[in-house]
């Protein structure tokens, strides 16, 4: 099998993301005040804001790397999320775990948009993930509920 430099870096992402998020990470001052700020839910001028969230544990334990417009930002774990402040256009948001999932979403500045990650049951799917873009109000309620996952666009979300 033949493996392409993009290919092994971006899979060195997802484990060193996955690796550091099983630390004690989130009781770390600057994880509390990025999960503190993005469930806050407030619109970032001149951006989008998309929140990327796994809610149910029906799902294997282990994490799916996650990739935004094709490059790796992290990985969701059961009962999580990542949020990333993007210019408004068009955004591709893809898995690449069993089978590839995509979702394309339109965004409009100073938009906020919910993207569950959902592992339906293995026996009908053929452990196929998917995405599926949630109204508002349902995805701020499962946000509220889940812990904030390190990402590539942590530093975004807590520093500005």
């Amino acid at each position: 099998m033949h493996f392409t430099k993009g290919w092994v870096r971006g899979m060195a992402a997802v484990l060193c993301v996955a690796a550091l998020a099983g630390c004690a990470m989130k009781d770390w001052p600057w994880m509390k005040e990025a999960e503190k700020e993005a469930k806050s839910f407030a619109a970032a001028p001149g951006m989008s804001s998309i929140y990327l969230y796994r809610a149910t544990s029906n799902s294997p334990t282990f994490r799916f790397g996650i990739f935004l417009n094709g490059e790796i930002i992290g990985a969701l774990d059961t009962k999580s999320f990542i949020v990333c402040r993007v210019p408004p256009g068009t955004h591709e948001i893809a898995s690449r775990e069993a089978e590839a999932a995509r979702l394309t979403l339109e965004t409009e500045s100073g938009g906020l948009y919910f993207v569950e990650h959902a592992y339906p049951d293995m026996m009908e799917t053929g452990a196929r993930t998917t995405f599926q873009q949630t109204e508002s109000e349902q995805g701020k309620r499962a946000v509220h509920a889940l812990g904030l996952m390190p990402s590539a666009c942590s530093e975004v979300v807590g520093g500005s």
